[in-house]
């Protein structure tokens, strides 16, 4: 089936090895012949009945073939010969050259391989039903493998399920490349927040008077990542941090990776919290417990250690820093491992970046359309859609190829500017703040262990009333805020990143 063979008469004199058809020739078939043609027969009839299409189909996809120009051209050179060279074919014909070898011609149907050949008129409608189950492009691929075939057709199979809008809108992202935080220059530098809820008023007056007195007792630090919550994204907080002279950075809304390392931070607390029944002492021995890079929080943070209820020689408690240089070489060679692990699992693929104008899915906390405003961050984007300005991650945005005109879609009456959340009551899907710079706004993989927390450290509050710990088991949040003197039973942690 595969090869159409031209015989050629030579001369036996022209022969420089005997063959065995020109020493023994055979006058008229015989019966092993006959049995061979009848065998070569049956293979083909095989091949067509095994092809996964009803007899009715066999008859139209002959028929379109035979009334199609290019179809029916190609099927000429199969039984024909095909030209020599590539450029004496007419340019629609060229794309089957290089398949020239695997067409045939069999009962009248045009066949690569075992698979029809379909001709333009009928190609739309095959790859629709190709696509019937709405699977992917490996799958659908594999099914077209299955019974037709036509120049072109794996990349017509892509294009159509990648603009697909269903497909579009439901599409997961993959996660992209980790990208660690850079170690910081020296202690209480960068310091990274988050909420830890605990009977505790969360508003943003409560919030910055914990800031105000931590910030006294370790110093105000340059810039301060937190998350997009209502307290931090106020207009109150922004004015706070630029009364204390800092830089806030927030993370894209919906996206808790990002603040990640403090995420994690909170869980290791809330652990050993929830068990011990001295609170006080569980943070100590945390603070004085040396991490992967061998040194203790205290020691990075302090440059002393802290006598426990564990002897310890006095010579160890004589302020002492730790080699700096090696401790940030220690630090970044655990997160480059963290990073080679987090992209291995996850088998993370840089997203492609978006351009303003460009036409989304946004997935996140509910599915709409929008249209990309401007990047404000490495992997965030400002998009506007029909209920306001939002911000974005570039994991809950998915391109959309086919799309209705901007001003059907876009409300006119919706500003550009990004309101006031303190003012207009609205929901935290608007970020107003400054962004996460592109070291922290990242996939951020949470440390598997409080070991691993080597840049996130827990600094206690005031007093924390063992009776409480049922509210904290019983609380869904896992949020805490800055210290500061609480009565009765109510008391706050800081999570502050503070490594030197």
């Amino acid at each position: 089936m595969r090869y159409s063979y031209e015989v050629i008469y030579t001369a036996g004199k022209n022969l420089t090895t005997a063959d065995a058809l020109s020493c023994a020739p055979v006058g008229s078939p015989q019966e092993t012949d006959l049995l061979l043609e009848s065998d070569a027969t049956a293979l083909v009839q095989s091949v067509i009945d095994g092809i996964p299409a009803t007899q009715g189909w066999l008859v139209e996809i002959r028929m379109k073939q035979q009334q199609d120009r290019v179809c029916s051209q190609v099927a000429r050179y199969c039984r024909d010969g095909w030209p020599a060279v590539k450029s004496k074919l007419h340019p629609d014909v060229c794309p089957f050259f290089m398949a020239r070898d695997d067409l045939t011609v069999q009962e009248g149907l045009l066949l690569y391989r075992t698979r029809l050949v379909i001709p333009v008129e009928l190609r739309k409608d095959i790859l629709t039903r190709i696509h019937d189950g709405h699977q992917g492009i490996v799958k659908c691929r594999a099914l077209a493998k299955c019974s037709v075939w036509w120049p072109g057709l794996s990349q017509q199979i892509q294009s159509m399920i990648e603009n697909f809008a269903i497909c579009e809108k439901e599409r997961k992202a993959r996660p992209e490349p980790l990208k660690p935080s850079s170690v910081p220059g020296f202690p209480w530098q960068k310091v990274r927040m988050d909420l830890f809820d605990w009977h505790a008023s969360t508003s943003s007056e409560t919030v910055i008077v914990h800031c105000k007195s931590i910030f006294a007792r370790h110093g105000i630090p340059e810039v301060v990542q937190s998350d997009n919550g209502p307290q931090f994204a106020s207009q109150k907080f922004s004015r706070f941090a630029t009364e204390y002279g800092f830089t806030h950075e927030t993370s894209s809304p919906h996206y808790p990776q990002a603040n990640g390392e403090a995420s994690r931070a909170v869980q290791t607390v809330k652990n050993f919290l929830l068990k011990a029944e001295d609170p006080y002492l569980a943070l100590l021995n945390y603070r004085v417990t040396p991490l992967q890079c061998g040194f203790s929080p205290v020691e990075m943070s302090m440059d002393r250690c802290l006598r426990t209820r564990v002897p310890v020689v006095p010579a160890l408690l004589t302020p002492d820093w730790p080699k700096l240089a090696d401790m940030k070489w220690e630090n970044a060679d655990q997160k480059e491992v963290q990073k080679k692990n987090f992209d291995r699992r996850h088998r993370a693929t840089t997203l492609p970046t978006l351009s303003p104008g460009d036409q989304v899915w946004i997935k996140e906390p509910t599915e709409m359309k929008g249209e990309v405003v401007k990047p404000i961050g490495p992997r965030s984007y400002a998009v506007r859609s029909s209920t306001g300005l939002r911000r974005r991650n570039r994991r809950h945005l998915n391109r959309r190829s086919s799309s209705p005109p901007p001003h059907q879609l876009i409300n006119p009456a919706v500003s550009s500017t990004l309101p006031n959340p303190a003012e207009d009551n609205i929901s935290m899907d608007i970020d107003p703040v400054p962004v996460m710079s592109e070291e922290t706004e990242s996939a951020s993989a949470s440390p598997s262990s409080s070991d691993e927390v080597y840049s996130v450290l827990p600094m206690v509050m005031q007093c924390l009333d063992p009776s409480d710990k049922q509210g904290l088991k019983n609380s869904s949040t896992v949020e805490f805020t800055s210290p500061k003197e609480i009565c009765g039973s109510q008391a706050v942690l800081d999570l502050g990143n503070m490594v030197g």
